[in-house]
């Protein structure tokens, strides 16, 4: 059984172990028959509807079937970026620069958001409020440099986007 919550339309499988070696099995979604599916494991994708999808299986040995056996699964939506990373401050040396993000589905489990830049820069945690997270960096010199925010939701999966800064010596005239 796939841990719980589950992102939706990502791959799930979902397996079940009988006694008496039955014949065939059927595997249901919500009550609904899913077409093919008539082996000891399902293997399928998550439904893209939010919410709770139950999964049962019958096992029969000939024209004897069991009781249905089955599992809730909590499917929730992927956390996405409502646009790129968003900067403002001069990009200057010792200026400080302020990054933010907003995420749609922020509440989808439970997420790791980092913002941060390659090399030795050192980046505040970025802070929360509402589906905006915010850092602070202040540059030690000058250069070009790639500043990235990732989100790692509670389910493995994780999403990145990028901009380019040009950090200069002193602000353009």
């Amino acid at each position: 059984v796939p841990p719980s919550p589950v992102a939706a339309a990502t791959p799930i499988t979902i397996s079940v172990l009988c006694t008496n070696n039955p014949t065939s099995y059927i595997w249901k979604l919500n009550d609904v028959v899913i077409a093919g599916q008539t082996g000891a494991s399902l293997t399928t994708t998550a439904p893209t509807q939010i919410g709770t999808a139950v999964y049962s299986v019958i096992a029969a040995l000939g024209a004897i079937p069991s009781m249905p056996v089955s599992v809730s699964i909590n499917v929730v939506a992927l956390p996405s970026f409502a646009g790129g990373l968003q900067v403002s401050g001069t990009p200057t040396v010792n200026s400080p620069i302020t990054f933010s993000v907003n995420i749609n589905n922020p509440s989808s489990g439970n997420l790791f958001v980092g913002i941060g830049a390659g090399g030795n820069e050192s980046f505040n945690a970025p802070t929360q409020s509402g589906s905006t997270w915010t850092t602070t960096w202040t540059p030690t010199r000058e250069g070009n440099y790639l500043v990235s925010a990732k989100v790692i939701g509670a389910t493995g999966y994780e999403i990145v986007t990028r901009t380019e800064v040009l950090v200069a010596t002193t602000p353009a005239a």
